[in-house]
């Protein structure tokens, strides 16, 4: 029997998100015949309830949470763990560390994960580095976390340094750009490799269907397609930039809309289709003449 296994702190919870490309990488240690815990994420904050959406995002997460440890295939498991919902530096998050680490270590018994790959795709989980025995640990950047632009001055400090806490002590850095790979470069001494984004290059090529979508029928080419997050993360002054720029593309936005603003939604070349599943993404890609990121 196989005692290859992985431990993967995830920035997308299993249950909810479309697959990123840190899915690929995790899948592609599965198919290496890894045996995978998938760890759903913690927030950076307490959500909002002056934003739109806030309602939904919290009983998507609690449904989430409700899941607790859940087989998704094969020697493939997902756990969302229990945390106290503060995100400050201090003694709840102190706290919250503890309950991470009796969770985690738990886990790692009842799965029989012996010196597990420990991979990172979001800072969050930084202090498992302290106890975790590993085989070795990568730390995957595919965003600049400490960036996000709806973090307050407090949670952009504590998210800096347990950043910084990764990015000095793995074993390896994998930087999904060529800035972030520049930038990592200067400030660690851990070896850094340039590993762009993936897709599953046989899911998209393989899509040989004529169909289109009735929501895209009647939009005129050319069509600049994007889906994924639809957040205050995303640059929508670029998007509304864009947009009245070129009046005569249309700009087809496929993902749960978690935002609301005039200057964007009153634009007659912008469409907002919603989240759509995975499977049919296909279908409206094949259709996009230009995507963006």
């Amino acid at each position: 029997m196989s005692n290859k296994c992985l431990i993967h702190f995830s920035g997308d919870d299993y249950w909810i998100s479309n697959p990123h490309s840190r899915y690929h990488i995790v899948k592609a240690f599965w198919k290496l015949g890894y045996k995978i815990l998938w760890i759903n994420p913690i927030g950076v904050r307490f959500p909002s309830f002056k934003k739109k959406g806030t309602s939904s995002r919290i009983l998507r997460k609690v449904k989430s949470l409700a899941k607790l440890l859940r087989k998704a295939d094969d020697n493939f498991y997902v756990f969302t763990p229990f945390i106290i919902p503060s995100f400050k530096k201090g003694k709840i998050q102190d706290v919250n560390n503890l309950l991470i680490k009796f969770q985690i270590r738990g886990l790692q018994l009842l799965l029989k994960l012996k010196k597990p790959i420990l991979f990172y795709t979001s800072p969050l989980y930084a202090s498992t580095l302290d106890y975790l025995n590993r085989t070795k640990s990568i730390y995957y950047y595919s965003d600049k976390y400490t960036h996000f632009r709806e973090l307050s001055e407090d949670n952009k400090k504590y998210l800096i340094a347990l950043d910084e806490k990764l990015y000095k002590n793995v074993d390896l850095i994998l930087c999904a750009s060529m800035m972030l790979y520049d930038d990592l470069k200067s400030k660690t001494n851990v070896e850094v490799q340039y590993f762009p984004h993936q897709v599953d290059f046989d899911f998209f090529n393989g899509y040989k269907d004529n169909f289109i979508p009735e929501e895209i029928k009647n939009i005129s080419k050319p069509i600049i397609g994007y889906y994924g997050t639809l957040t205050p993360s995303n640059d929508w002054d670029l998007i509304e930039y864009l947009a009245t720029k070129r009046p005569n593309y249309n700009f087809v936005l496929i993902g749960r809309k978690e935002i609301h603003l005039d200057r964007i939604d009153n634009l007659k070349n912008v469409y907002f289709l919603g989240k759509k599943d995975y499977k049919e993404l296909p279908q409206y890609a094949s259709h996009f003449d230009v995507c963006i990121m």
